[in-house]
């Protein structure tokens, strides 16, 4: 009788493991970080900017220029304006609330 084989194949590790890991400097930097990571990368270098405090916005605007924006009708209405909001990297929700404010 011939033994079959089995491969476990490891759990992948979420975008928050990785960071920690690269912060430690498991990854290395620069091409070789990108090389170790993979399609991972951009997810992950966002996780670590974020934890970093790093705005990676330069020019985004403050919350009370949005939201003046926002009530001039420059980011649209309803779910339209949510996801221009969200891709343009502002939270929705917290935008919303302040233009509740005002009215």
């Amino acid at each position: 009788m011939s033994k079959k084989k089995t491969t476990i194949k490891p759990k992948s590790k979420t975008i928050s493991q990785l960071a920690v890991e690269v912060l430690a400097g498991k990854h290395g930097n620069g091409d070789a970080r990108k090389r170790s990571l993979g399609s991972n990368y951009a997810k992950v270098q966002t996780e670590i900017n974020r934890r970093m405090g790093v705005n990676v916005r330069p020019t985004s605007k403050s919350v009370a220029t949005i939201v003046n924006e926002v009530i001039a009708g420059k980011w649209g209405n309803g779910q339209d304006r949510f996801n221009r909001l969200k891709r343009a990297d502002y939270d929705p929700n917290v935008i919303q609330r302040e233009v509740n404010k005002r009215y």
